[in-house]
């Protein structure tokens, strides 16, 4: 589990809340390298979403750049094997805390 790379993809902006919900969880099944093996009924439970559309969200993160597919599970105990994009991960996560920063010092710039 990668502490770090779950961080940033909170900050990542993906136009939807359950699309990042799904980042996140992959993220919190990766290594710091941002590889995984993502167990989709796992990711279900966890966001409140069907298995369905758990793939789904995946397949629109992997065409969005966020994730690669490396190797296609055959469903039967072996999982597909993603690599998340950390270099991309890094570049938004990081970009989204200096917006919030921002918005902070605009909202209460008494606040340091």
């Amino acid at each position: 589990m990668s502490g770090l790379l779950t961080g940033l993809a909170f900050f990542c902006k993906l136009g939807s809340h359950t699309k990042k919900l799904v980042l996140v969880s992959l993220t919190d099944n990766a290594g710091d390298t941002g590889r995984c093996w993502p167990n989709y009924d796992l990711i279900a439970l966890r966001c409140e979403i069907t298995e369905r559309s758990v793939i789904d969200h995946i397949k629109a993160l992997e065409e969005e750049g966020w994730v690669t597919l490396l190797e296609r599970g055959n469903g039967r105990g072996h999982g597909s094997h993603f690599q998340i994009n950390t270099e991309r991960l890094w570049e938004e996560g990081e970009a989204g805390k200096v917006r919030i920063a921002t918005m902070r010092k605009i909202a209460r710039p008494d606040l340091k």
